[in-house]
């Protein structure tokens, strides 16, 4: 499946386009996702995917808020870190592990998402971060979008 991207623009990125649709493709390539991110011009209307969630996860890169180490994990920084009672920092950033067994999907994937959707996307985060699911759940909504588009690769 291809996924075709069209140009991201913002202020001063950290790394360029290319640089990050390259770490991307990497962190595709190492989960065998089958994924092949492309450049184009103009969108086109040709049944592919529209590649929004990729180019919400390239921007994150190219910002500087994704960085992908050597272990292939992924590092998140909070645009808005988790301050604990007194006001300090408590957490400012989440390391991805890029793969989860059957078995912590499963612990994912519970009877009550089926009522409450996000709780699988909270506990999908809680188990590649290892951070508890209450800590996770006070996520600032901008964070938990970028990191939900990183869970939907492994649905």
């Amino acid at each position: 499946m291809q996924v075709e991207i069209k140009e991201i623009k913002m202020q001063e990125p950290v790394i360029s386009q290319v640089l990050a649709m390259a770490e991307f493709q990497k962190w595709l390539d190492y989960r065998k996702t089958g994924i092949e991110l492309v450049m184009c011009g103009d969108a086109s209307d040709d049944g592919e995917a529209d590649g929004k969630d990729e180019a919400a996860i390239i921007e994150a890169f190219m910002n500087g808020s994704i960085v992908l180490n050597e272990d292939m994990k992924l590092r998140y920084i909070l645009t808005f870190p988790l301050l604990d009672d007194s006001g300090s920092v408590a957490v400012k950033e989440l390391k991805l592990n890029p793969r989860m067994s059957a078995g912590q999907f499963s612990s994912c994937v519970s009877a009550d998402v089926k009522k409450e959707p996000m709780k699988m996307f909270i506990n999908m985060i809680s188990v590649l971060s290892g951070e508890l699911k209450g800590v996770v759940s006070k996520l600032e909504s901008r964070d938990y979008s970028v990191l939900q588009k990183i869970c939907s690769y492994f649905l």
